[in-house]
């Protein structure tokens, strides 16, 4: 099943169910860099998440905050080398 398939069901099941069972808000700046953005910019606005299925969210073998190279540590290795590219 494609993916838009999977969230349109989710979306119709939605009505005979509690919530979105299989979507998750993902968002795009993780919770530790907030403090970097702009007071005008709310990071959990429509413009800075989106919707997941669970599975390809958090849960492994493929969800994007599973591994080694998972979405809130590749931020954190972004931010590091910015900042070292920096310098003091």
């Amino acid at each position: 099943m494609e993916l838009a398939s999977i969230v349109q069901s989710e979306m119709r099941n939605a009505g005979r169910t509690e919530g979105f069972p299989r979507l998750e808000w993902h968002h795009h700046l993780p919770r530790q860099f907030w403090e970097i953005l702009p007071n005008d910019i709310d990071p959990e606005s429509d413009a800075y998440v989106s919707w997941l299925l669970r599975e390809l969210h958090r849960l492994k073998p493929q969800g994007m905050h599973t591994g080694d190279q998972n979405w809130n540590k590749r931020w954190a290795e972004a931010s590091r080398k910015n900042t070292s590219e920096r310098g003091p």
